[in-house]
Protein backbone atom coordinates (compact mmCIF):
# COMPACT_ATOMS: atom_id res chain seq x y z
CA UNK A 1 0.00 0.00 0.00
CA UNK A 2 1.45 3.38 -1.05
CA UNK A 3 1.70 6.41 1.23
CA UNK A 4 -1.22 8.05 -0.56
CA UNK A 5 -3.32 4.93 -0.07
CA UNK A 6 -2.37 4.89 3.61
CA UNK A 7 -3.34 8.55 3.85
CA UNK A 8 -6.73 8.05 2.23
CA UNK A 9 -7.49 4.75 3.98
CA UNK A 10 -10.09 5.77 6.57
CA UNK A 11 -9.46 3.00 9.16
CA UNK A 12 -5.72 3.74 9.07
CA UNK A 13 -6.30 7.48 9.37
CA UNK A 14 -8.68 7.05 12.30
CA UNK A 15 -6.26 4.60 13.94
CA UNK A 16 -3.44 7.18 13.70
CA UNK A 17 -5.67 9.86 15.25
CA UNK A 18 -6.77 7.54 18.08
CA UNK A 19 -3.14 6.49 18.64
CA UNK A 20 -2.05 10.13 18.88
CA UNK A 21 -4.80 10.94 21.37
CA UNK A 22 -3.98 7.79 23.39
CA UNK A 23 -0.26 8.64 23.53
CA UNK A 24 -1.05 12.21 24.59
CA UNK A 25 -3.43 11.01 27.30
CA UNK A 26 -0.84 8.47 28.45
CA UNK A 27 1.86 11.14 28.76
CA UNK A 28 -0.49 13.42 30.68
CA UNK A 29 -1.53 10.63 33.04
CA UNK A 30 2.11 9.68 33.58
CA UNK A 31 2.97 13.30 34.40
CA UNK A 32 -0.03 13.55 36.74
CA UNK A 33 0.87 10.37 38.64
CA UNK A 34 4.54 11.41 38.76
CA UNK A 35 3.64 14.74 40.37
CA UNK A 36 1.33 13.00 42.85
CA UNK A 37 4.04 10.53 43.81
CA UNK A 38 6.58 13.33 44.19
CA UNK A 39 4.12 15.22 46.37
CA UNK A 40 3.54 12.20 48.61
CA UNK A 41 7.27 11.60 49.05
CA UNK A 42 7.99 15.24 49.88
CA UNK A 43 5.03 15.36 52.25
CA UNK A 44 6.26 12.20 53.97
CA UNK A 45 9.71 13.75 54.51
CA UNK A 46 8.22 17.00 55.78
CA UNK A 47 5.97 15.07 58.16
CA UNK A 48 9.01 13.28 59.55
CA UNK A 49 10.87 16.56 60.07
CA UNK A 50 7.79 18.16 61.56
CA UNK A 51 7.25 15.33 64.04
CA UNK A 52 10.90 15.43 65.07
CA UNK A 53 10.60 19.17 65.75
CA UNK A 54 7.40 18.57 67.76
CA UNK A 55 9.05 15.90 69.89
CA UNK A 56 11.91 18.25 70.74
CA UNK A 57 9.47 21.05 71.50
CA UNK A 58 7.34 18.96 73.87
CA UNK A 59 10.40 18.08 75.96
CA UNK A 60 11.06 21.79 76.50
CA UNK A 61 7.62 22.53 77.93
CA UNK A 62 6.33 21.46 81.34
CA UNK A 63 2.63 20.72 81.60
CA UNK A 64 2.42 21.54 85.32
CA UNK A 65 3.95 24.98 84.76
CA UNK A 66 1.64 25.70 81.82
CA UNK A 67 -1.41 24.85 83.93
CA UNK A 68 -0.25 27.43 86.48
CA UNK A 69 -0.29 30.28 83.94
CA UNK A 70 -3.32 32.57 84.11
CA UNK A 71 -4.43 35.77 82.33
CA UNK A 72 -2.29 38.72 83.37
CA UNK A 73 0.89 36.63 83.75
CA UNK A 74 2.39 37.89 80.48
CA UNK A 75 5.39 39.43 82.27
CA UNK A 76 6.18 36.54 84.61
CA UNK A 77 9.70 35.12 84.12
CA UNK A 78 8.38 31.62 83.31
CA UNK A 79 6.05 32.97 80.63
CA UNK A 80 8.82 35.12 79.14
CA UNK A 81 11.08 32.06 79.11
CA UNK A 82 8.55 29.96 77.19
CA UNK A 83 7.87 32.88 74.85
CA UNK A 84 11.60 33.06 74.08
CA UNK A 85 11.65 29.29 73.44
CA UNK A 86 8.79 29.59 70.93
CA UNK A 87 10.58 32.41 69.12
CA UNK A 88 13.84 30.41 68.89
CA UNK A 89 12.00 27.29 67.65
CA UNK A 90 10.25 29.41 65.02
CA UNK A 91 13.48 30.95 63.79
CA UNK A 92 15.54 27.75 63.80
CA UNK A 93 12.85 25.57 62.17
CA UNK A 94 11.68 28.04 59.55
CA UNK A 95 8.13 28.08 60.91
CA UNK A 96 5.54 30.60 59.88
CA UNK A 97 3.76 30.57 63.23
CA UNK A 98 3.92 28.72 66.57
CA UNK A 99 1.94 29.08 69.79
CA UNK A 100 0.55 27.15 72.72
CA UNK A 101 -3.22 26.94 73.09
CA UNK A 102 -5.37 26.18 76.09
CA UNK A 103 -7.71 23.21 76.03
CA UNK A 104 -10.54 25.47 74.86
CA UNK A 105 -8.43 26.86 72.01
CA UNK A 106 -7.41 30.21 73.50
CA UNK A 107 -3.89 31.65 73.44
CA UNK A 108 -1.72 30.53 76.34
CA UNK A 109 1.76 31.52 75.06
CA UNK A 110 2.68 33.19 71.78
CA UNK A 111 6.07 34.00 70.29
CA UNK A 112 4.85 37.55 69.67
CA UNK A 113 5.65 40.18 72.27
CA UNK A 114 2.24 41.80 72.47
CA UNK A 115 0.12 38.70 73.06
CA UNK A 116 -2.61 38.38 75.67
CA UNK A 117 -3.11 35.23 77.70
CA UNK A 118 -6.65 33.89 77.27
CA UNK A 119 -7.29 35.85 74.10
CA UNK A 120 -9.31 34.09 71.41
CA UNK A 121 -7.77 33.28 68.03
CA UNK A 122 -9.28 32.39 64.65
CA UNK A 123 -6.26 31.09 62.76
CA UNK A 124 -6.43 27.55 64.11
CA UNK A 125 -10.05 26.30 64.48
CA UNK A 126 -10.71 24.40 67.70
CA UNK A 127 -13.21 22.14 65.92
CA UNK A 128 -10.47 20.83 63.70
CA UNK A 129 -10.36 16.99 64.00
CA UNK A 130 -6.59 17.07 64.55
CA UNK A 131 -6.94 19.56 67.41
CA UNK A 132 -9.55 17.28 68.99
CA UNK A 133 -7.20 14.30 68.57
CA UNK A 134 -4.46 16.24 70.37
CA UNK A 135 -6.87 16.95 73.24
CA UNK A 136 -7.34 13.17 73.53
CA UNK A 137 -3.57 12.74 73.91
CA UNK A 138 -2.93 11.54 70.35
CA UNK A 139 -0.27 12.76 67.94
CA UNK A 140 -2.17 13.40 64.67
CA UNK A 141 -0.52 13.63 61.27
CA UNK A 142 0.26 17.21 60.20
CA UNK A 143 -2.36 18.75 57.91
CA UNK A 144 -1.53 20.28 54.52
CA UNK A 145 -3.78 23.25 53.77
CA UNK A 146 -3.96 25.83 50.99
CA UNK A 147 -4.64 29.46 51.78
CA UNK A 148 -4.62 32.27 49.23
CA UNK A 149 -2.48 30.27 46.80
CA UNK A 150 0.11 29.24 49.42
CA UNK A 151 0.47 25.87 51.15
CA UNK A 152 1.12 25.31 54.86
CA UNK A 153 1.76 22.27 57.01
CA UNK A 154 -0.01 22.55 60.39
CA UNK A 155 0.68 20.22 63.29
CA UNK A 156 -1.05 19.80 66.67
CA UNK A 157 1.03 18.36 69.52
CA UNK A 158 -0.34 17.59 73.02
CA UNK A 159 1.71 18.77 76.04
CA UNK A 160 1.21 16.43 79.00
CA UNK A 161 1.18 16.92 82.76
CA UNK A 162 4.02 14.59 83.79
CA UNK A 163 2.43 13.94 87.21
CA UNK A 164 -1.10 13.01 86.20
CA UNK A 165 -0.61 12.16 82.50
CA UNK A 166 -3.38 14.44 81.30
CA UNK A 167 -3.11 16.95 78.44
CA UNK A 168 -2.30 20.40 79.79
CA UNK A 169 -2.11 22.36 76.51
CA UNK A 170 -1.69 21.97 72.76
CA UNK A 171 1.33 23.18 70.79
CA UNK A 172 0.37 24.39 67.31
CA UNK A 173 3.00 25.00 64.63
CA UNK A 174 2.59 26.20 61.05
CA UNK A 175 5.29 25.52 58.46
CA UNK A 176 5.25 27.11 54.97
CA UNK A 177 5.68 24.64 52.09
CA UNK A 178 6.23 26.71 48.96
CA UNK A 179 7.22 23.65 46.96
CA UNK A 180 3.62 22.43 46.98
CA UNK A 181 2.51 25.65 45.30
CA UNK A 182 5.05 24.90 42.57
CA UNK A 183 3.71 21.36 42.26
CA UNK A 184 0.19 22.72 42.03
CA UNK A 185 1.33 25.13 39.32
CA UNK A 186 2.88 22.28 37.33
CA UNK A 187 -0.21 20.12 37.84
CA UNK A 188 -2.51 22.84 36.53
CA UNK A 189 -0.11 23.59 33.71
CA UNK A 190 0.00 19.91 32.79
CA UNK A 191 -3.79 19.77 32.75
CA UNK A 192 -4.14 22.90 30.62
CA UNK A 193 -1.36 21.70 28.32
CA UNK A 194 -3.11 18.35 27.92
CA UNK A 195 -6.47 19.99 27.21
CA UNK A 196 -4.86 22.42 24.76
CA UNK A 197 -2.90 19.69 23.01
CA UNK A 198 -6.01 17.51 22.85
CA UNK A 199 -7.97 20.38 21.33
CA UNK A 200 -5.20 21.02 18.79
CA UNK A 201 -5.05 17.33 17.87
CA UNK A 202 -8.82 17.19 17.43
CA UNK A 203 -8.84 20.39 15.35
CA UNK A 204 -5.87 19.21 13.30
CA UNK A 205 -7.50 15.80 12.83
CA UNK A 206 -10.77 17.41 11.76
CA UNK A 207 -8.92 19.61 9.26
CA UNK A 208 -6.99 16.61 7.90
CA UNK A 209 -10.15 14.49 7.62
CA UNK A 210 -12.05 17.30 5.91
CA UNK A 211 -9.12 18.01 3.58
CA UNK A 212 -8.79 14.34 2.63
CA UNK A 213 -12.54 14.05 2.19
CA UNK A 214 -12.50 17.12 -0.05
CA UNK A 215 -9.55 15.65 -1.95
CA UNK A 216 -11.38 12.37 -2.46
CA UNK A 217 -14.55 14.19 -3.54
CA UNK A 218 -12.54 16.28 -5.99
CA UNK A 219 -10.86 13.15 -7.31
CA UNK A 220 -14.21 11.42 -7.70
CA UNK A 221 -15.60 14.45 -9.50
CA UNK A 222 -12.62 14.51 -11.86
CA UNK A 223 -13.01 10.80 -12.54
CA UNK A 224 -16.74 11.31 -13.08
CA UNK A 225 -16.08 14.21 -15.44
CA UNK A 226 -13.54 12.13 -17.35
CA UNK A 227 -15.98 9.24 -17.55
CA UNK A 228 -18.76 11.55 -18.72
CA UNK A 229 -16.44 13.10 -21.29
CA UNK A 230 -15.60 9.66 -22.66
CA UNK A 231 -19.28 8.71 -22.68
CA UNK A 232 -20.06 12.00 -24.38
CA UNK A 233 -17.55 11.36 -27.13
CA UNK A 234 -18.94 7.89 -27.62
CA UNK A 235 -22.51 9.21 -27.62
CA UNK A 236 -21.67 11.87 -30.19
CA UNK A 237 -20.03 9.29 -32.44
CA UNK A 238 -22.95 6.88 -32.12
CA UNK A 239 -25.48 9.68 -32.68
CA UNK A 240 -23.80 10.87 -35.85
CA UNK A 241 -23.50 7.33 -37.14
CA UNK A 242 -27.20 6.68 -36.49
CA UNK A 243 -28.65 10.00 -37.65
CA UNK A 244 -27.69 9.62 -41.31
CA UNK A 245 -29.17 6.12 -41.74
CA UNK A 246 -32.33 7.28 -39.96
CA UNK A 247 -32.78 10.08 -42.46
CA UNK A 248 -32.43 7.62 -45.32
CA UNK A 249 -34.87 5.17 -43.70
CA UNK A 250 -37.39 7.93 -43.05
CA UNK A 251 -37.18 9.19 -46.61
CA UNK A 252 -37.58 5.69 -47.98
CA UNK A 253 -40.56 5.05 -45.68
CA UNK A 254 -42.30 8.20 -46.92
CA UNK A 255 -41.79 7.15 -50.55
CA UNK A 256 -43.17 3.69 -49.82
CA UNK A 257 -46.07 5.21 -47.91
CA UNK A 258 -47.06 7.37 -50.86
CA UNK A 259 -47.00 4.34 -53.17
CA UNK A 260 -48.51 1.67 -50.94
CA UNK A 261 -50.32 3.55 -48.14
CA UNK A 262 -53.69 2.18 -49.10
CA UNK A 263 -52.53 -1.40 -48.60
CA UNK A 264 -50.56 -1.20 -45.33
CA UNK A 265 -51.56 1.96 -43.52
CA UNK A 266 -50.54 0.93 -39.98
CA UNK A 267 -47.07 -0.26 -40.93
CA UNK A 268 -46.21 2.95 -42.77
CA UNK A 269 -47.39 5.02 -39.77
CA UNK A 270 -45.38 2.90 -37.36
CA UNK A 271 -42.04 3.37 -39.15
CA UNK A 272 -41.99 7.23 -39.01
CA UNK A 273 -43.07 7.17 -35.34
CA UNK A 274 -40.18 4.90 -34.39
CA UNK A 275 -37.78 6.99 -36.46
CA UNK A 276 -38.94 10.13 -34.61
CA UNK A 277 -38.39 8.35 -31.29
CA UNK A 278 -34.88 7.33 -32.34
CA UNK A 279 -34.21 10.91 -33.44
CA UNK A 280 -35.18 12.13 -29.98
CA UNK A 281 -32.74 9.66 -28.46
CA UNK A 282 -30.05 10.83 -30.85
CA UNK A 283 -30.72 14.45 -29.86
CA UNK A 284 -30.34 13.50 -26.19
CA UNK A 285 -27.06 11.76 -26.96
CA UNK A 286 -25.80 14.88 -28.73
CA UNK A 287 -26.94 17.14 -25.92
CA UNK A 288 -25.23 14.90 -23.39
CA UNK A 289 -22.05 14.96 -25.46
CA UNK A 290 -22.03 18.76 -25.76
CA UNK A 291 -21.70 20.90 -22.65
CA UNK A 292 -24.23 23.60 -23.41
CA UNK A 293 -23.03 27.14 -22.79
CA UNK A 294 -25.76 28.90 -20.85
CA UNK A 295 -26.65 32.60 -20.92
CA UNK A 296 -28.31 33.36 -17.57
CA UNK A 297 -30.60 36.40 -17.47
CA UNK A 298 -32.98 37.87 -14.94
CA UNK A 299 -36.31 36.11 -15.49
CA UNK A 300 -39.47 35.54 -13.44
CA UNK A 301 -39.60 31.72 -13.13
CA UNK A 302 -43.20 31.61 -11.89
CA UNK A 303 -44.39 33.28 -15.09
CA UNK A 304 -42.38 30.83 -17.18
CA UNK A 305 -43.80 27.83 -15.31
CA UNK A 306 -47.34 29.15 -15.71
CA UNK A 307 -46.85 29.42 -19.48
CA UNK A 308 -45.42 25.89 -19.66
CA UNK A 309 -48.37 24.43 -17.72
CA UNK A 310 -50.83 26.17 -20.04
CA UNK A 311 -48.99 24.86 -23.11
CA UNK A 312 -48.95 21.30 -21.78
CA UNK A 313 -52.70 21.54 -21.09
CA UNK A 314 -52.61 18.46 -18.86
CA UNK A 315 -55.46 18.20 -16.29
CA UNK A 316 -53.18 16.15 -14.01
CA UNK A 317 -50.84 19.11 -13.48
CA UNK A 318 -51.59 21.74 -10.82
CA UNK A 319 -49.38 24.79 -10.31
CA UNK A 320 -49.21 26.96 -7.17
CA UNK A 321 -47.08 30.08 -7.56
CA UNK A 322 -45.57 30.98 -4.19
CA UNK A 323 -42.62 33.14 -5.21
CA UNK A 324 -44.60 35.95 -6.83
CA UNK A 325 -42.72 38.17 -9.23
CA UNK A 326 -39.30 37.30 -7.82
CA UNK A 327 -36.66 37.57 -10.54
CA UNK A 328 -33.91 34.93 -10.65
CA UNK A 329 -30.73 34.73 -12.73
CA UNK A 330 -31.46 31.71 -14.96
CA UNK A 331 -31.11 30.49 -18.51
CA UNK A 332 -34.73 30.32 -19.67
CA UNK A 333 -34.24 27.46 -22.16
CA UNK A 334 -32.25 25.36 -19.69
CA UNK A 335 -34.82 26.01 -16.95
CA UNK A 336 -37.62 24.92 -19.30
CA UNK A 337 -35.78 21.73 -20.22
CA UNK A 338 -35.16 20.90 -16.56
CA UNK A 339 -38.85 21.22 -15.74
CA UNK A 340 -39.95 19.36 -18.87
CA UNK A 341 -37.66 16.43 -18.00
CA UNK A 342 -38.97 16.29 -14.43
CA UNK A 343 -42.62 16.66 -15.49
CA UNK A 344 -42.17 14.07 -18.26
CA UNK A 345 -40.90 11.50 -15.73
CA UNK A 346 -43.79 12.31 -13.40
CA UNK A 347 -46.37 11.90 -16.20
CA UNK A 348 -44.96 8.46 -16.99
CA UNK A 349 -45.19 7.41 -13.33
CA UNK A 350 -48.72 8.57 -12.39
CA UNK A 351 -51.89 6.56 -13.03
CA UNK A 352 -54.14 7.72 -15.85
CA UNK A 353 -57.27 8.07 -13.76
CA UNK A 354 -56.27 9.62 -10.43
CA UNK A 355 -52.79 10.82 -11.32
CA UNK A 356 -51.70 14.12 -9.83
CA UNK A 357 -48.64 16.33 -10.41
CA UNK A 358 -48.33 19.34 -8.11
CA UNK A 359 -45.83 22.10 -8.85
CA UNK A 360 -45.18 24.55 -6.02
CA UNK A 361 -42.71 27.42 -5.85
CA UNK A 362 -41.51 29.48 -2.90
CA UNK A 363 -38.71 31.74 -1.71
CA UNK A 364 -36.37 30.70 1.09
CA UNK A 365 -35.31 33.92 2.76
CA UNK A 366 -32.12 34.32 4.78
CA UNK A 367 -28.49 35.22 4.33
CA UNK A 368 -28.49 33.34 1.03
CA UNK A 369 -32.03 33.46 -0.39
CA UNK A 370 -32.97 30.71 -2.84
CA UNK A 371 -35.77 30.11 -5.29
CA UNK A 372 -37.27 26.64 -4.74
CA UNK A 373 -39.43 24.53 -7.08
CA UNK A 374 -41.06 21.30 -5.91
CA UNK A 375 -42.62 18.85 -8.34
CA UNK A 376 -44.61 16.21 -6.45
CA UNK A 377 -46.50 13.28 -7.95
CA UNK A 378 -48.51 10.35 -6.63
CA UNK A 379 -47.00 7.86 -9.04
CA UNK A 380 -45.30 4.52 -8.57
CA UNK A 381 -42.29 5.96 -6.75
CA UNK A 382 -38.76 4.56 -6.69
CA UNK A 383 -36.87 2.23 -4.41
CA UNK A 384 -33.55 3.12 -2.77
CA UNK A 385 -31.43 1.36 -5.39
CA UNK A 386 -33.10 3.31 -8.20
CA UNK A 387 -32.61 6.59 -6.31
CA UNK A 388 -28.91 5.87 -5.90
CA UNK A 389 -28.47 5.55 -9.69
CA UNK A 390 -31.10 8.00 -10.91
CA UNK A 391 -28.46 10.51 -12.10
CA UNK A 392 -26.15 7.92 -13.68
CA UNK A 393 -25.79 8.21 -17.47
CA UNK A 394 -27.82 5.63 -19.45
CA UNK A 395 -29.67 4.45 -16.34
CA UNK A 396 -33.36 4.03 -17.10
CA UNK A 397 -36.27 1.98 -15.83
CA UNK A 398 -37.96 2.34 -19.21
CA UNK A 399 -37.05 0.13 -22.14
CA UNK A 400 -37.56 3.04 -24.55
CA UNK A 401 -35.68 5.72 -22.61
CA UNK A 402 -32.11 6.85 -23.15
CA UNK A 403 -31.29 7.14 -19.45
CA UNK A 404 -29.84 10.62 -20.01
CA UNK A 405 -32.76 12.83 -19.00
CA UNK A 406 -31.95 13.17 -15.29
CA UNK A 407 -28.21 13.29 -15.99
CA UNK A 408 -28.76 16.30 -18.24
CA UNK A 409 -31.22 17.77 -15.73
CA UNK A 410 -28.70 17.69 -12.89
CA UNK A 411 -25.91 19.05 -15.09
CA UNK A 412 -28.02 22.00 -16.25
CA UNK A 413 -29.17 22.66 -12.69
CA UNK A 414 -25.61 22.72 -11.35
CA UNK A 415 -24.43 24.89 -14.27
CA UNK A 416 -26.85 27.56 -13.01
CA UNK A 417 -25.57 27.19 -9.43
CA UNK A 418 -28.61 25.19 -8.37
CA UNK A 419 -29.19 21.96 -6.53
CA UNK A 420 -31.54 19.04 -7.16
CA UNK A 421 -32.82 16.60 -4.57
CA UNK A 422 -35.20 13.67 -5.01
CA UNK A 423 -37.34 11.99 -2.34
CA UNK A 424 -39.33 8.93 -3.33
CA UNK A 425 -41.11 5.97 -1.82
CA UNK A 426 -42.45 2.99 -3.73
CA UNK A 427 -46.23 3.18 -4.10
CA UNK A 428 -46.49 6.72 -2.69
CA UNK A 429 -44.85 8.93 -5.29
CA UNK A 430 -41.85 11.14 -5.87
CA UNK A 431 -40.90 14.71 -4.95
CA UNK A 432 -38.21 16.53 -6.93
CA UNK A 433 -36.87 19.69 -5.28
CA UNK A 434 -34.95 22.25 -7.32
CA UNK A 435 -33.33 25.28 -5.70
CA UNK A 436 -31.47 28.17 -7.33
CA UNK A 437 -29.62 31.12 -5.79
CA UNK A 438 -31.33 34.48 -6.14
Amino acid sequence: MTFRQWLTHKPTLYAIIVLGITVLMGLNLWGYFFLNRLEREILSQLNGQFKHMQQIATRLFNGEELEAIHPGDETRPGVLYYQQLLWEIKQNSGLNDILILTLDGRILIDHRVDFTIGASQQRFPTRNPRFLQALEGEFPEPELIEFDGDFYLIGYTPIFNSLYGNVSAVLVAEMPTHFFATLQFFRRGLFLLGVGAMALILIFSAVIVLAIRQLLNTERQLQEQQRLAELGQMSAMVAHEIRNPLSIIKGTAEVLKRQYASEQNEMFNFIPEEIDRLNRLVNEFLQFARRTRLTPQKIVPDTLIQQMVQQLNDPHIQFTAGAGNQAVLLDADAFKQILLNVISNARKAIPEKDGRIQIHTQMHRGRRPRYVVRVQDNGTGMDRETLEHIFDPFFSRSATGSGLGMTITRRLTEQMGGQIHIDSEPGKGTTVTLSFPV
